[in-house]
């Protein structure tokens, strides 16, 4: 499927909430009814076969909106906020958490399931074979084989701080619209080329632990471990109550869990932590101190140095990046 300037990706959904449609910047903009609050979508094309999309919005009630995904095509979402159900034929009803998201369009329709009971905050890409074609298969053989159908691709490789950071970025240069496109498309080479890392690494990582080998069992407690722990990462589950949702002992829990994400269970927690503070980080609202509070640091120097040693940068100036 071809995708020209004029034709929105969003407009369809938008329509169904009765939005009105403005000309915004090099942009469009699509602002729900007066009753739903401030409620908007933010849509900017800036080249063929590439659409970006920010939003806000508060629902009165909840929606069910059938979508068909364009075929060859890579949608990656960066969810901050939202109850979101994706329900695909064939495939088990799944519960979008806050962070990054991948779906491979392969032309068939979805069903997308969201609930009011919480504001709806994403920021997507949907990024079109054409595109890949044409700006990135000259700069790598494996530019493509994004697309292809037996592509394994484990949230590993894209439910990342680095692209959490990058999608944050993007989030402020959409409700702008203001940017040439090149920003854009050098933005995907970022997405694009963090992914191929990620597997690179997570292929070295495999032939390195195999005799770290766990059952399919074992795997499936770390994965249900792992849903739990990410439900509520501010305030995560104790060792006490991880063995009992894993059924292990706790050196069991703690073998298993590093050999499935590379990761301590400590490790992951503040990982996940520094994510959770990018996020906080982009919204002026709250202080650096009442941010250090909510991810359970005694200081905000505590937290500033945690961050710095991750990040490379000191909260103040990641602040500062985005103008706050």
């Amino acid at each position: 499927m071809n995708i020209n300037a004029d034709i929105s990706v969003i407009e369809d959904f938008a329509s169904k909430l009765n939005c009105k449609k403005f000309s915004y910047g090099n942009g469009m903009l699509y602002r729900l009814p007066e009753e739903n609050g401030d409620s908007w979508f933010v849509e900017v094309q800036p080249t063929q076969g590439l659409v970006f999309t920010d939003t806000y919005f508060s629902l009165l009630e909840s929606v069910t909106y059938i979508y068909t995904v364009p075929k060859n095509c890579i949608w990656i979402c960066s969810l901050y906020s939202g109850n979101i159900t994706i329900i695909e034929n064939g495939k088990r009803s799944r519960s979008l958490y806050q962070g990054i998201h991948l779906f491979k369009g392969k032309g068939t329709p979805i069903k997308i399931i969201i609930n009011s009971d919480e504001p709806i905050w994403y920021t997507f890409s949907l990024v079109f074979e054409e595109f890949i074609l044409k700006y990135m298969n000259n700069l790598s053989s494996n530019s493509s084989f994004f697309l292809y159908d037996n592509l394994s691709l484990n949230h590993l490789h894209y439910n990342t701080s680095d692209l959490i950071m990058i999608f944050e970025q993007l989030k402020y240069s959409i409700r702008n619209c203001k940017l040439h496109s090149m920003y854009y498309i050098g933005k995907v080479y970022e997405i694009f080329s963090i992914i191929l890392s990620n597997m690179e690494n997570d292929e070295a990582f495999k032939i390195n632990h195999r005799h770290n080998h766990l059952s399919y069992e074992n795997k499936q407690f770390m994965w249900l471990l792992k849903s739990e722990i990410d439900k509520n990462i501010l305030n995560p589950p104790t060792i006490e109550k991880m063995q009992n949702i894993a059924e292990m002992s706790e050196s069991k829990l703690r073998r298993c869990f590093k050999a499935t994400y590379g990761k301590t269970i400590y490790q992951y927690i503040k990982h996940k932590k520094m994510e959770q503070a990018i996020r906080f980080l982009s919204h002026d609202e709250m202080s650096i101190h009442n941010i250090a509070t909510a991810l359970g640091y005694e200081s905000a120097s505590k937290f500033s140095e945690a961050f710095k040693k991750v990040y490379g940068i000191s909260p103040s100036l990641f602040r500062k990046s985005f103008d706050l």
